[in-house]
């Protein structure tokens, strides 16, 4: 499996490695548990809601465009007319372009790798996409939905680990930013000067590397993208490393900045001299960032807690932060990852990818802001954008509206149908979800029902009287027979597959 590939798994697949090849009743009429009534099998319900394997319900609102195999960004056409949507997961890597008012797929284009970077210039003329383990940037010429002039831009040779992963153009169309994750620097590309060298940033080491025999340990390996992926298993975590994950454009300023996965951070760094300038506090695993027209303000998604960080440009310094979970005072795991400003610059939306949904906030009064409520979306959504006319909300949703058996994939001593491939990893189909916004006061009142729809989603609580004898206590500090939890995980496979022929459980072998 080629690094980014095998990245894209690990991030995007991570969450839900189990649930996309759970049973339904629409494939099966599974054995009856003791207690038949409490039971919730995922798949579609008779109305019309998904349950998932997680006890969590789909309720999207919007209209769904199919797409593929776990879309992870969206970039809007500044005619608002078409959105590039790039695919990252264990499938095919592309770009699939939507035309947004009639919801339909109009182009496609397969890509050796790319994770999350994808951009289109000022005047929508030309698209730039990530090549993650190709160490590139793909160029292409947009016109009327199609990409066309493929042009490759090497930021360093094939053999090195950068990823390049999120990217900004600069708003005169010359010069391109980009982060490359893994080798914890930011790339600049002067796009007037084809086969120029770019220009780099280091901002802080990579991992210690291993123990190895030197280059004739990988004389036998032939894909580059294993070797790459084979040293950095030997290498030793760096804790420090920033990992840079997205760029932001501050023209006016001067600046570019950069996430830092690993430091709760956010990089400055000067766009004439590329030196960093400073560093500003977020909290913990900030990603995509979304700065205002006037570039005063910073909107930063912080992905391991349930906020968004507001930071004030001129002085670096956080005006508030945003809570955008369903429950107050819930626990870290909303996963906020993506942002999106309507062009008033009035309404912020959130998506939250672990809640399935996106969080709204009026964010007219900076330092006042208001949460509004939420908007249920598909499965693990991962991008969301307002097209530059205000007219629509888009949402990609990286795992789709549904969730089914994969009855046709690997099972012991049976080979699956030589035409059909039900591997876990493909098995999640990706969709756009198109939203049209309205005034806002009608949309104010639309969402007084979205957020029912959201709230109604959530795993049902758990009783607050357990049985007698419950090895699970009801409050800290009881009694309990359970010693040690063992977490056992087993890549990429569903309960059925590893543990379905026991009798004692509820699987099908």
């Amino acid at each position: 499996m080629n690094t980014s590939r095998w990245l894209g798994t690990v991030l995007g697949l991570g969450v839900g490695l189990v649930s996309g090849c759970s049973t339904s009743p629409i494939d099966r009429a599974p054995r009856e548990p003791a207690n038949a009534a409490a039971a919730a099998w995922p798949g579609m319900r008779r109305d019309g809601r998904v349950q998932l394997p997680n006890q969590w319900l789909l309720d999207p609102v919007g209209r769904q465009v199919k797409l593929g195999d776990f879309p992870v960004n969206i970039a809007v056409h500044p005619g608002s007319r078409f959105a590039a949507v790039l695919h990252s997961g264990y499938g095919t890597h592309e770009v699939v372009i939507v035309e947004v008012m009639r919801g339909r797929v109009v182009a496609r284009v397969e890509l050796d790798e790319s994770f999350y970077g994808v951009a289109f210039n000022a005047d929508g003329s030309r698209l730039y996409v990530s090549g993650a383990g190709t160490e590139m940037v793909m160029e292409f010429a947009f016109r009327d939905g199609f990409l066309q002039e493929e042009r490759r831009w090497a930021l360093r040779t094939e053999q090195e680990r950068g990823i390049p992963s999120g990217l900004a153009v600069t708003p005169d169309g010359r010069r391109l930013w980009v982060a490359n994750l893994l080798g914890q620097s930011v790339s600049e590309l002067d796009l007037e000067r084809p086969g120029s060298k770019p220009g780099e940033v280091i901002l802080g080491a990579a991992g210690t590397p291993g123990k190895t025999d030197g280059e004739d340990a990988w004389k036998d390996v032939d894909d580059e993208a294993i070797t790459k992926r084979a040293r950095a298993l030997l290498e030793t975590l760096n804790r420090e490393a920033p990992y840079p994950y997205a760029c932001a454009i501050d023209a006016a300023r001067g600046r570019v900045y950069v996430s830092f996965w690993g430091q709760a951070s956010v990089g400055v760094i000067d766009l004439a001299t590329r030196r960093p300038l400073a560093r500003w506090v977020t909290e913990e695993h900030p990603n995509e960032m979304l700065l205002t027209a006037s570039g005063r303000y910073l909107y930063v998604a912080n992905a391991n807690r349930n906020t968004v960080s507001v930071l004030d440009t001129e002085t670096g310094r956080t005006v508030e932060t945003l809570t955008a979970e369903l429950t107050p005072g819930a626990p870290p795991g909303s996963t906020p990852n993506s942002l999106a400003l309507t062009p008033d610059e009035s309404l912020l939306f959130v998506a939250n990818a672990n809640i399935n949904a996106l969080a709204v906030f009026d964010v007219r009064e900076v330092g006042k802001s208001k949460p509004l409520g939420f908007i249920p979306t598909g499965w693990y959504p991962t991008s969301v954008r307002v097209t530059p006319d205000g007219r629509r909300l888009l949402v990609a949703n990286g795992k789709g509206v549904g969730s089914r058996a994969n009855r046709n994939g690997p099972q012991p001593g049976l080979a699956a149908p030589a035409t059909l491939t039900e591997y876990i990893g493909g098995l999640f189909q990706g969709t756009l979800a198109i939203l049209d916004l309205s005034s806002r006061e009608k949309f104010e009142e639309q969402l007084v029902g979205y957020t029912a729809r959201a709230n109604a989603c959530q795993p049902a609580k758990p009783p607050l009287v357990l049985e007698p004898g419950h090895p699970v206590p009801l409050r800290r500090g009881q009694a309990s027979p359970i010693k040690y939890c063992l977490y056992i995980v087993k890549e990429n496979r569903t309960y059925d597959q590893v543990l379905g022929d026991l009798p004692q459980g509820n699987g099908d072998p």
